[in-house]
């Protein structure tokens, strides 16, 4: 689950009551409590995310060139 793992990275705790296609929905709580949520929360979730495909980007581009190895 991405959005847990983001959660914990960040050290927030998401879910809970939301409004989802303008009906109230309560989602299971991920993530620890650990501060609350700030407007800055969002460019640091989208560097993580960033940060997080370009590590996968190179992880594939190794294996690739490992396999050509063989």
């Amino acid at each position: 689950m991405p959005e847990a793992a983001a959660a914990g990275a960040l050290g927030v705790r998401l879910g809970g009551w939301n409004l989802y296609h303008g009906r109230r929905s309560f989602r299971p709580y991920l993530g620890p409590d650990a501060r609350p949520l700030e407007p800055e929360d969002i460019p640091r979730t989208v560097r993580l995310m960033a940060w997080t495909t370009g590590e996968m980007a190179v992880l594939i581009l190794l294996a690739e060139g490992m396999a050509g190895w063989r």
